[in-house]
């Protein structure tokens, strides 16, 4: 399912890039939060076409800017999934969780491990939904 980095015990099939927008927590605000075609994804996007460099180097190749070749069906399409060989940029936190469900709920024999880094709220919230 892709790559993996070169770190000693570390390594990262794919990288999940999602708004750091809370779906729990408003601060002072009662206003709802924006929905997922609303939301500007372009530094999720930034930080996609980066990873999708370092897995390249990784690699051997020389990647640059703009060669990005995204992987597209009918259910990315209609969810906003941008998705690459290592790395997938979801516009909402449950889109990215749902998806992560799914994935383990078809390979039940791999065991999923998630890195979550950002805000607190985020993890926060991807605790939350995990719950749920």
């Amino acid at each position: 399912m892709g790559c993996q980095l070169d770190i000693p015990g570390v390594h990262f099939q794919k990288a999940l890039f999602v708004p750091n927008i809370s779906v729990y927590y408003k601060v002072l605000s009662s206003a709802l939060p924006p929905t997922d075609s609303q939301v500007d994804l372009s530094w999720q996007l930034t930080l996609q076409n980066v990873w999708e460099n370092l897995i390249g180097i990784e690699k051997g190749r020389d990647a640059r800017d703009g060669d990005l070749v995204y992987e597209e069906n009918d259910k990315s399409k209609e969810s906003g999934v941008r998705s690459c060989e290592n790395s997938m940029v979801f516009p909402s936190l449950p889109i990215a969780i749902k998806w992560l469900r799914d994935s383990a709920q078809q390979n039940k024999s791999v065991c999923f491990q998630v890195l979550v880094t950002g805000s607190l709220h985020l993890v926060g919230d991807v605790l939350r939904l995990v719950k749920k």
